[in-house]
């Protein structure tokens, strides 16, 4: 029952604010595809589109929850929720490719497994 009860409050919906140009922009967490670092600015690919954003991928890191965001590389946070696969040295998200690092490939193989067989 905990175990439902957990897979539950994953569904609740989590949203980040972000500062952009202007001001700030309210994203959900569910929508976000994967957050890269781009020319020392952060990207965030989401389901509304792309939001350029200013920070630190470890400021956003911490603020995401960590059980379906992983960090492929030092450019790439990915949202395991939207992993479509994995293909050569790349996970497939929405249909993009994003690097994993050799060092992170292991773990963000067993990551991925992890919330897989969470969330079945």
């Amino acid at each position: 029952m905990n175990h439902v009860r957990e897979l539950l409050g994953r569904r609740q919906k989590h949203f980040l604010t972000v500062p952009c140009a202007g001001g700030v922009q309210k994203l959900d967490v569910s929508d976000i595809y994967y957050v890269e670092i781009c020319d020392h600015d952060l990207l965030f690919h989401t389901k509304q589109g792309e939001v350029h954003s200013t920070g630190s991928m470890r400021d956003v890191e911490q603020k995401l929850p960590p059980e379906n965001f992983f960090r492929s590389s030092k450019a790439y946070l990915v949202n395991l929720e939207h992993v479509d696969g994995i293909q050569d040295e790349d996970a497939i998200v929405n249909g993009e490719r994003v690097q994993i690092s050799r060092a992170k490939r292991k773990a963000f193989l067993a990551a991925l497994n992890h919330y897989m067989g969470e969330t079945i």
